[in-house]
């Protein structure tokens, strides 16, 4: 299975509680693994479909937090 990786920058968070970011984010479709990286306040996101940013923002609208892409597909 081919898997696409992108390294996410997630502005808003401010503690060491990842858990709103990561549950969110691995219930968009084609998300696999997600690894968050405090405090340098970076996700690393592994998918097997194309994700767009706008898509995992959607996810994140219930939290205080948003990503955008550093590196990586999308």
């Amino acid at each position: 299975m081919e898997t696409n990786e992108m390294i996410l920058a997630v502005t808003g968070m401010t503690s060491d509680d990842c858990a709103p970011v990561e549950q969110a984010l691995k219930n968009v479709p084609g998300v696999v693994a997600v690894e968050m990286v405090y405090p340098e306040r970076f996700v690393w996101l592994t998918s097997t479909t194309d994700v767009s940013i706008d898509a995992l923002n959607d996810a994140l609208a219930s939290t205080s937090y948003e990503v955008t892409l550093l590196l990586g597909c999308c």
